[in-house]
């Protein structure tokens, strides 16, 4: 049940919402010609699976997205990244504002249930996808990380073998909560160490877990199945070249990860990659050199809003789509909090 004083902040959302959309002020046709909305979606899960998967706030179902695409097409031309880039630059007249779309991670689920809510909705999309994963089929060590202490605090003795596991490569286990908000607070800690501790720690943690059994939706696409969206129209990108915090690796292993990841994707492609994606965003001057130089010619992070026409086309601004933030409180997606969300005049709604 919602607490009184979330009913209270959700209703003066709504009424917010509304007559900001009424007037016209977070209208797209207001504001959409003069600057660029970039967003993102991650995992499409069907609605039972999404309370199982790692980040479910992050999740949305087919239905939802297919509520997304159809609201976005009604005042924006959608098309992927690199289309919308080149439109901009080259200020191509349009009917409607131009938007891109994107997907990070390249999970099987992008593939299996949001291709297909794409092509019936005419969108082209932007799937930035982890070239090592994608040829190891080896999930993101954010979401080994999550099942595996999951499982593991499960087991006999779980809590103890964690403990010592942490203790013996210099990490500290988060401890409140269930097991899910201590894996989810562990990844947060581990987003600050170098990256070569967290994938020898994530080693760990497999082999300490053993086997976990994984649901079927659950896995990376493979690159036949990314060679399938390519054909369809859609781009695809770089997430690197195994997901870490750049900003914590060194110079080689940055370079690595720049480098390689276009490398293999352009070999396994056939054709130029020119889209890269800051693993959780994370970037400083360093990092986005190492883009450039690797021969990237557009990047997005996670830094929240829209894009003027004279926007650093290597750190591009977007608005992650969720479907609680979009929800009114009668519990119906709101065309006009998704409006206010993307017109960059509210981050919290």
């Amino acid at each position: 049940m919602m607490r009184p004083m979330t009913q209270l902040r959700r209703r003066l959302g709504d009424a917010a919402a509304t007559a900001l959309w009424w007037s016209g002020i977070t209208h797209p046709a207001r504001w959409g010609k003069e600057r660029l909305p970039v967003v993102t979606f991650h995992r499409v899960l069907p609605a039972d699976a999404v309370a199982d998967s790692p980040y479910p706030s992050i999740a949305v179902t087919p239905e939802e997205l297919a509520w997304f695409l159809n609201c976005f097409s009604q005042y924006f031309r959608c098309v992927s990244l690199g289309e919308a880039v080149a439109a901009q630059r080259a200020r191509e007249p349009a009917n409607l504002p131009w938007m891109a779309v994107s997907f990070d991670d390249g999970t099987l689920d992008n593939f299996e249930y949001a291709a297909p809510v794409l092509q019936e909705a005419g969108v082209t999309a932007t799937f930035f996808v982890v070239a090592q994963n994608a040829s190891s089929g080896h999930l993101l060590w954010p979401d080994r990380v999550v099942y595996g202490l999951r499982a593991l605090l499960g087991q006999d003795h779980g809590g103890a073998r964690a403990d010592r596991l942490a203790l013996a490569h210099g990490i500290d286990r988060p401890i409140a909560g269930d097991a899910r908000q201590q894996a989810h607070d562990l990844v947060v800690s581990l987003k600050k160490i170098p990256c070569d501790r967290v994938d020898a720690f994530a080693d760990a943690l497999d082999e300490e877990t053993g086997r976990v059994e994984l649901a079927g939706w659950e896995g990376m696409m493979t690159f036949d199945q990314i060679r399938c969206l390519r054909e369809a129209g859609h781009e695809i990108g770089s997430h690197s070249l195994s997901h870490p915090i750049l900003t914590n690796c060194d110079d080689h292993r940055l370079q690595r990860e720049c480098e390689e990841s276009r490398r293999l994707l352009e070999e396994e492609l056939g054709a130029k990659v020119g889209a890269f994606c800051y693993p959780n965003g994370d970037h400083d001057a360093r990092v986005v050199r190492a883009v450039q130089k690797a021969g990237f010619t557009h990047a997005v992070t996670t830094d929240w809003g829209t894009n003027p026409m004279d926007a650093d086309p290597w750190t591009l601004k977007r608005s992650d789509i969720q479907s609680h933030t979009t929800r009114s409180q009668s519990g119906l997606l709101s065309t006009p909090r998704l409006a206010w969300r993307l017109s960059g005049l509210h981050l919290g709604v």
